[in-house]
């Protein structure tokens, strides 16, 4: 509360300041002054927050965890990330129009200890499309025609869309992205 005070009286000190001096060259270098005071003045309580506030506790750090450089905890920790990022991506598809399921594969560099390691270089995905339902009764169709050229073209646009997505997305080359229609039959 008393920040807000100090602040409001500053301002109205500034001000009338400001509104008595002559125009010159003076006046408009105290108005930058002004400024930086004003400006100085919100970002204390940011500073003093930030000061207060502990980043990080050397205690809560298991320095033999981090120090464990067996193949075994290696192959363990690439794991998990290359499972995380993968359900990432596969979540991200899904949540794309018209794409009923998706699985992927993904390969990363497992070089330990070079400046790529864990880098994506390329991504599967295998992707089956459904129709948009209006109402949890859908009912199958009794007679299924086969696919026609205009689907299989408004499909392979759809990959397409969906490679060019997911390599935005993931900020890596469009020729990283592989994507392939799966049949759907259900």
């Amino acid at each position: 509360m008393a920040w807000i005070l100090r602040l409001i009286f500053l301002v109205v000190l500034l001000s009338v300041l400001y509104s008595v001096l002559p125009e010159s060259r003076l006046k408009s270098i105290l108005g930058g002054i002004a400024g930086i005071m004003l400006m100085l003045s919100f970002v204390q309580p940011i500073g003093q927050f930030v000061q207060s506030k502990q980043w990080f506790d050397l205690d809560d750090l298991d320095i033999n965890a981090t120090l464990d450089n067996s193949a075994e905890s290696q192959n363990q920790i690439l794991t998990q990330y290359k499972h995380q990022c993968l359900e990432a991506i596969i979540a991200y598809v899904e949540g794309m129009d018209s794409v009923e399921d998706c699985r992927g594969e993904i390969l990363v560099d497992e070089n330990w200890g070079t400046d790529t390691f864990g880098q994506i270089q390329h991504v599967y995905l295998y992707v089956s499309f459904g129709e948009e339902k209006d109402n949890d009764s859908w009912i199958p169709p009794i007679i299924i025609f086969p696919q026609t050229e205009s689907s299989k073209k408004e499909h392979l646009d759809q990959l397409k869309a969906i490679q060019s997505s997911v390599s935005a997305w993931l900020q890596i080359d469009l020729d990283c992205i592989t994507v392939f229609e799966e049949a759907s039959y259900g």
